[in-house]
């Protein structure tokens, strides 16, 4: 496994200005790149179905699966040294797409690990993408998050057309055809392209996809926003952030002024959010005194995705100012190993049935994600990129004012959560500074 910092991301989120360059729709295919399939554009889509609405089942299974993934991979890939950041949005786009492309007990083992059937993936699936899809208006705060999915199929492959454009209905992604076989590194250059284009440059992977290769699932997410009605301070001086080996740093925190609302306390730790734009927010988690990461668990996360900081409670109205301090992530993580030992997905790797889209068998030979995420002054930025590799062989939440200070002053969890859709699109450990 490749790895720099361990990186989670339930839902990916990343911030971008909303220049004519860095439009969504301005978006341009590299070139060895021929559209088998072309899927819609969710930010032209109109009467968007809002998620929590039309499909609350689905949401709380999302937010089921991304704290359990969450804490799986914190089992899995936390070494307590590096900070962390995972995807557990992109996940589900990528392998929601595997579960439509397959049938039988491949699918059955996918849908398990999502808490989800068939149905209701598919049903949501494309409502999560619009949802998710943003755009600042002009005369808006910058915001900008796209959540894409795509396949990209070998040239000469023998495809099922039907079933290739079912997938790009129900969960708005387009196919594209390359050569891995004759023209292997035009292929991984024209698909690293595909990703920094997609991602505004925070992720250019070295791909190394094989002449074997015969379909690549993938899911890009991209998040840029800016903080949401107040411009972030600074601290003048330097305070003590403790590690979570215990050592102390001097550092200057990022400052909030007072926002409306409360943190809120649970058994292990206390958490709060702060506005961003795009539909989102950054929530970090604390361990209270005499608790550490390690006893923050899946059904927390969930709780947090869903929380909201309450501001009037009976004659009071609280406001909470934040300190945090700034913070830079990437990860890139093998999760075939995650999916198999902590999921029992198996038959994926072995003996799947593609017919649903291939006339001929193939296995998922690889399954990565790489994440990078990046919090400051000005705002949150993030990228998740999760690629799902198949080939013809098979592998192995009068008054009186309170005033409260909330201090993020010890490694801490964080996640950044989409309001729209209580997707968490980040999350993960600050272990060090």
């Amino acid at each position: 496994m490749k790895h720099k910092t361990l990186v989670l991301a339930l839902s990916a989120l990343l911030l971008v200005g909303c220049q004519n360059d860095e439009r969504y729709a301005s978006f341009e295919l590299p070139k060895n790149m021929e559209v088998a399939a072309q899927a819609a554009d969710p930010l032209k889509t109109e009467n968007k179905t809002a998620l929590k609405t039309s499909h609350p089942q689905f949401v709380n299974d999302l937010a089921a699966f991304s704290g359990d993934f969450i804490d799986k991979s914190m089992s899995a890939f936390d070494n307590k040294e590096d900070n962390s950041c995972i995807s557990p949005v992109s996940l589900f786009g990528a392998m929601g797409m595997v579960a439509s492309a397959t049938t039988g007990d491949a699918q059955d083992e996918i849908l398990s690990m999502l808490g989800m059937s068939l149905e209701e993936v598919e049903a949501a699936a494309g409502p999560l993408v619009e949802n998710l899809s943003y755009e600042a208006p002009k005369d808006a705060p910058k915001g900008l998050c796209t959540f894409d999915n795509a396949m990209f199929l070998q040239d000469g492959h023998r495809f099922n057309q039907e079933g290739l454009n079912h997938i790009a209905d129900k969960h708005y992604a387009s196919s594209y055809i390359l050569n891995f076989l004759h023209m292997n590194a035009e292929a991984n250059r024209a698909m690293t392209e595909y990703i920094d284009r997609k991602t505004h440059g925070l992720i250019k992977p070295e791909l190394g996809l094989d002449v074997f290769t015969v379909l690549v699932f993938m899911n890009t997410l991209y998040l840029k926003t800016v903080w949401s009605g107040f411009d972030m301070g600074e601290t003048n001086d330097k305070d003590v952030f403790t590690q979570r080996d215990g050592s102390a740093k001097r550092i200057k925190y990022l400052k909030t002024p007072y926002l409306s609302g409360r943190q809120n306390q649970h058994d292990t730790f206390s958490s709060f959010g702060i506005p961003l734009t795009a539909n989102c927010s950054l929530r970090l988690m604390v361990p209270s005194e005499g608790y550490t990461l390690n006893d923050i668990k899946a059904v927390d996360w969930t709780a947090v995705a869903h929380e909201t900081y309450a501001a009037n409670v009976g004659n009071v109205i609280y406001n909470t100012r934040a300190f945090f301090p700034a913070f830079t992530i990437e990860g890139d993580f093998d999760l075939l190993g995650l999916l198999k030992n902590g999921y029992g997905i198996n038959t994926l790797f072995t003996d799947p049935d593609f017919s649903p889209i291939s006339e001929d068998p193939l296995y998922v030979t690889g399954v990565r994600q790489l994440t990078k995420l990046i919090t400051d002054k000005e705002g949150v930025e993030g990228a998740a990129v999760t690629i799902v590799e198949c080939g013809a062989t098979a592998v192995e939440q009068p008054k009186q004012n309170v005033y409260e200070e909330f201090y993020a002053n010890k490694a801490f969890a964080y996640e950044v959560v989409n309001e729209k859709t209580d997707a968490i699109l980040f999350a993960g450990f600050v272990n060090s500074l």
